[in-house]
């Protein structure tokens, strides 16, 4: 990806690489804590109301959609650090825990989590593919597993 200014003037702000990604990585950082769940964790409600979509969509969706739009920060978090959040397969699981069983909603969540970062990693892996594409599928297929998993408990409760 290009920036449009030399290399050079990078330095003039960055005494090296690591100086300067250090600094793009702090402004993803800065920007993805800004988009995690706003909804009180505490509360059943309104997690037990919610579509399995909206769900994921509350959990994971405004970061993935900025990590669509700015797949640089995918590449950057993997060249300098890990990709996940620390404590967010807990976040995740507290919420499901409003949903269904504790045990369950332990494995559902660490599943959830190692679905979008191991794709993310696959994508910071594989920089040849289209990034933004990928990362914006991955939603989907976070509802598709909790969807699904949600109704064969609900038939096995039946």
């Amino acid at each position: 990806m290009s920036a449009g200014a030399s290399t050079g003037s990078m330095y003039h702000f960055f005494s090296n690489r690591a100086e300067l990604m250090d600094a793009l990585f702090e402004r993803h950082m800065t920007e993805l804590v800004k988009l995690m769940p706003t909804y009180s964790l505490d509360s059943p409600e309104p997690w037990r109301s919610m579509s399995a979509e909206e769900i994921i969509d509350s959990l994971f969706g405004r970061v993935l959609g900025y990590l669509a739009q700015n797949p640089d920060a995918v590449f950057i978090h993997s060249d300098t650090r890990d990709l996940s959040f620390p404590h967010f397969s807990t976040i995740v699981a507290k919420v499901l825990r409003h949903r269904m069983s504790s045990e369950n909603s332990e494995d559902v969540a660490q599943t959830l989590v190692s679905v979008s970062t191991g794709t993310l990693r696959y994508v910071a892996n594989h920089r040849q593919l289209a990034p933004d594409v990928i990362i914006k599928r991955i939603p989907d297929v976070l509802t598709a597993y909790l969807a699904s998993f949600e109704t064969a408990c609900s038939m096995n409760d039946a």
